[in-house]
């Protein structure tokens, strides 16, 4: 099959990082996969790469990237469109309409606001990776079940780097003390303030422990002057954003979760895969991923001071992390990208066959 993917942009951050893993595995399967977007950190790093004008969000894009995609349909004589945002979801119908060829669409967060609007970037075929994720489309938006359909995308797996991380351990001044690390955008909703304001109980139990942050967004600079004001220059890191984050995994000896809302937890699946505990915040998908006190621990959002004593718990009992990192690896085994591509092959077959069918009971 020929499968055009939409987004708006393949920026750095989970969606991105989930399609360019599922695209990875449905090329092994032998299908074609062009990536329709306007840029961001991620787009060259598809095969197929497109410029389409799906951002920002305005009218005027929507008719243009409406043409685009309508001739690049044509072009390419593509079998299925999957889209992974709202915006390219609504630009997707519309295509669909115009040309015949199914949408299937990935929503990968929580969202509360604009339901009135729903049924304009709501898919026939939706797949949410996540079970909870799943149930506030039926709940909130009012999607019929048999529409949603849950695919957990996994991560692929890959040896340690030992030189690698010994280096990156250094440069963190973590050589021979205990390494706390985040891996994300640094964006209100992952809640990296909640974790710098968690460091000075750490340090008071561990002066030695450093905290590593990966990633790069619209809050570095406000979280980078609250660290000052926090005076933990020292013990904190800020390295922006790496293609190789997954590796990094092997390199800390406990991944922390922060944030307020979350559809899946790429980055957790990441840290488990790595036989890394990990400490999330107890909302959304996470307790689907995290098991509270077998895989790591769940805290509440927003406070620091439980997650300050769940980060000493797992530093000061190595042993019991260890195990709690070999259970989170063996709970994602199942996850593969292998298993996620033949699903949403399923997928795909399903809606051109409905659509097919569609199509000739109108005639």
């Amino acid at each position: 099959m020929k499968i055009l993917f939409l987004r708006p942009r393949a920026e750095m951050g989970g969606a991105a990082r989930v399609m360019l893993v599922l695209a990875s595995a449905l090329q092994e399967r032998g299908h074609t996969i062009i990536l329709g977007s306007s840029g961001g950190e991620w787009f060259d790093q598809f095969e197929q790469p497109l410029r389409v004008q799906l951002y920002p969000s305005t009218p005027w894009n929507i008719a243009l990237a409406t043409w685009q995609i309508t001739k690049i349909v044509r072009n390419e004589h593509i079998d299925v469109m999957h889209s992974h945002h709202r915006f390219s979801t609504l630009v997707g119908k519309i295509v669909s309409w115009i040309t015949g060829i199914p949408l299937v669409s990935s929503l990968h967060e929580f969202k509360t606001n604009w339901r009135w609007i729903a049924p304009l970037w709501n898919a026939r075929w939706i797949c949410p990776p996540t079970e909870g994720l799943r149930q506030h489309l039926i709940s909130h938006y009012k999607i019929a079940a048999d529409r949603v359909s849950v695919i957990r995308v996994g991560v692929w797996s890959s040896a340690p780097d030992r030189l690698l991380i010994d280096q990156f351990r250094h440069s963190t001044g973590a050589l021979a003390s205990s390494l706390i690390g985040y891996v994300g955008r640094l964006a209100p909703e992952k809640g990296v303030d909640t974790l710098l304001r968690a460091m000075p109980e750490v340090l008071l139990h561990l002066p030695d422990a450093r905290l590593v942050v990966i990633g790069d967004g619209s809050e570095r600079q406000y979280l980078e002057s609250l660290t000052q004001s926090l005076s933990l220059n020292a013990s904190v890191t800020f390295i922006g954003a790496r293609y190789d984050a997954s590796q990094l995994m092997y390199a800390l000896d406990v991944l922390v979760m922060p944030s307020l809302t979350e559809g899946y937890g790429l980055t957790a699946v990441e840290a488990m895969a790595a036989a890394r505990p990990v400490i999330a915040s107890n909302v959304g998908a996470l307790p689907e991923v995290v098991e509270d006190g077998r895989t790591g621990y769940l805290v509440p959002p927003c406070d620091p001071n439980a997650l300050a004593r769940r980060m000493v718990d797992v530093l000061n009992n190595p042993v019991r992390a260890k195990a709690m990192g070999e259970a989170g690896k063996q709970k994602i085994e199942e996850w593969t990208p292998a298993k996620a591509a033949e699903a949403v092959e399923v997928l795909y077959r399903r809606a051109i066959a409905e659509t097919v069918s569609h199509r000739f009971h109108r005639i």
